[in-house]
């Protein structure tokens, strides 16, 4: 999934191996969305999501058991930083996501999370891989 004017990340796992499937919420290509993937990643396109709840249900439903789903978002710290941030006036943003969001979907999915990075959140399909995640935050 992508937003903006190219596929970046998909550049980059296809030169490491890894092919990816491309949805553009624009242009969208149905078929993508009838399979099931090992990886998921939404790479600045969750903030654009008019309806994240059923968007998130969607592609749970697409991940396959022991997998993750990936996101990674600018994060909103506190309204301080908030009210100096050059995004909070972007008309394209529908949702901004804190620590807080993610934290409150772990609890709402019963699903694993950790923070891989600044602003990137994976989250994980089976229960069992909580001893593989050592950040585990849920």
């Amino acid at each position: 999934m992508a937003a903006g004017p190219g596929p970046t990340l998909s550049l980059i796992m296809a030169e490491a191996g890894w092919p990816m499937a491309l949805y553009d919420l624009v242009f969208p290509d149905e078929r993508v969305l009838e399979k099931t993937y090992d990886l998921i990643t939404a790479t600045e396109v969750i903030e654009h999501i008019h309806q994240p709840a059923a968007w998130l249900s969607k592609l749970w439903s697409m991940i396959k058991p022991g997998e993750i789903l990936a996101f990674m978002t600018k994060l909103m710290i506190d309204k301080e930083a908030f009210s100096r941030w050059q995004y909070k006036n972007e008309p394209t943003y529908a949702c901004y996501y804190s620590e807080e969001t993610f934290q409150y979907l772990v609890e709402r999915s019963q699903v694993v999370f950790s923070f891989e990075a600044r602003d990137v959140a994976f989250f994980y399909k089976s229960i069992h891989l909580i001893q593989l995640v050592p950040q585990y935050q849920g």
